[in-house]
């Protein structure tokens, strides 16, 4: 594990800043057994580690938080296959 932080939109409960209670909180309000709460999204691994969490932040604001989402963002490299990626876990319902 690179980095790992949670962003919330400006309504979210700041209890929501700690993980376990957050995703207790969406799994309470998930009704679809099958719902997907994550995806992973290849980092360039030209860019340095500073830029790559720079990238997840912008990509992860613009695109989940904006839409008031609360974006539990952890970026993971993994040294045996050269790539950086990031799992962006998105709340929809809380």
């Amino acid at each position: 594990m690179v980095h790992e932080e949670i962003l919330l939109p400006a309504n979210a409960p700041a209890e929501y800043s700690d993980r376990a209670i957050l995703w207790n909180a969406v799994e309470k309000a998930e009704k679809n057994s099958n719902a997907q709460l994550a995806c992973e999204i290849a980092l360039p691994v030209e860019l340095s580690r500073e830029q790559n969490i720079s990238l997840a932040r912008e990509y992860a604001q613009k695109h989940f938080v904006s839409a008031g989402m609360c974006a539990d963002i952890c970026i993971v490299f993994m040294i045996k296959v050269t790539a950086t990626y990031m799992r962006i876990a998105c709340s929809l319902y809380v």
